[in-house]
């Protein structure tokens, strides 16, 4: 749980009486874990757990399944580039305390992953405004090389990690980049301008609204509007599951899905049956 209140560790206090072994327990527990950037990082417990009953804590697992998943889509939305960002520097810092670059660059880059987690992408969670790594693109570049030389989940040679750098950087270090999840500025193109994925960046403002008035908006909640072969402009909806299992291809493509996790949990938990599986 993260906020930019500095003072909210004292919502988390009980003001009502507590009993010598509520107090005591209390006092044992770590709630604040870190400051980064403007936002207290706090620990909250899951109280009353061990009294579920099995089917209970089976529903909270695949609720929990359905929340990371979720959160993947989420980051997906905020940018389209987002999700291979957030593969890169995860990579990099994995590795981080082995690597032989500046002090000062791993400060910067371990303070801009923990923002990019707590903020679901590299825009702030409160203000919206893009956040940028401080350190220089080339001492990203050189503590990328030794992380992934180190041992990175994905393994690329040299000149595919530069390319994927040199892609993502706009993102990463220019402020004037998408510097605003959501444009509203008068005068601009809210949607060619605005960072959010829910529209193929070939798309125009006018393009949207004139779609939306001549077509009805079938799936308003879970598309994307984008172009097709044909150069029309269509939702691509987002689907749960693959093409391989007979889904339509859709914005999003994936066997771990919210919608499958929170299907299976209601299809299998509610109905109380015995056997509880989730495809991955």
């Amino acid at each position: 749980v993260s906020t930019q209140s500095t003072g909210v560790l004292k919502k988390f206090t009980h003001t009502g009486k507590l009993n010598s072994a509520m107090a005591s327990d209390c006092e044992n527990k770590v709630f604040s874990l870190e400051l980064v950037g403007n936002i207290q990082v706090v620990q909250l417990y899951a109280e009353g757990y061990h009294k579920l009953t099995p089917k209970q804590r089976v529903f909270a697992y695949y609720l929990t399944l359905a929340a990371l998943a979720s959160r993947d889509i989420c980051i997906d939305q905020h940018h389209h580039q987002a999700l291979e960002l957030r593969d890169l520097l995860e990579t990099v810092y994995v590795h981080l305390a082995s690597l032989s670059v500046p002090i000062e660059t791993k400060q910067s880059i371990e303070r801009y992953t923990k923002l990019f987690w707590l903020s679901n992408g590299p825009f702030d969670s409160y203000t919206a405004r893009k956040f940028v790594l401080e350190c220089s693109e080339e001492q990203f570049i050189q503590a990328a090389k030794e992380a992934f030389k180190t041992g990175g989940t994905k393994q690329y040679h040299e000149d595919e990690l530069l390319e994927k750098i040199k892609r993502l950087s706009p993102l990463l270090f220019s402020k004037d980049h998408f510097p605003i999840l959501t444009q509203k500025t008068p005068g601009t193109d809210w949607v060619k301008e605005s960072a959010v994925n829910f529209y193929d960046k070939a798309l125009t403002q006018t393009e949207v609204e004139k779609f939306l008035q001549g077509t009805a908006n079938v799936h308003p909640l879970n598309s994307s509007l984008v172009k097709n072969e044909k150069d029309e402009v269509v939702e691509e909806v987002w689907r749960a599951g693959l093409p391989a299992e007979g889904v339509p291809r859709g914005f999003i493509n994936s066997p771990n899905c919210t919608f499958k996790a929170l299907s299976y949990l209601c299809r299998k938990v509610l109905a109380g049956s015995r056997s509880f599986c989730f495809l991955s």
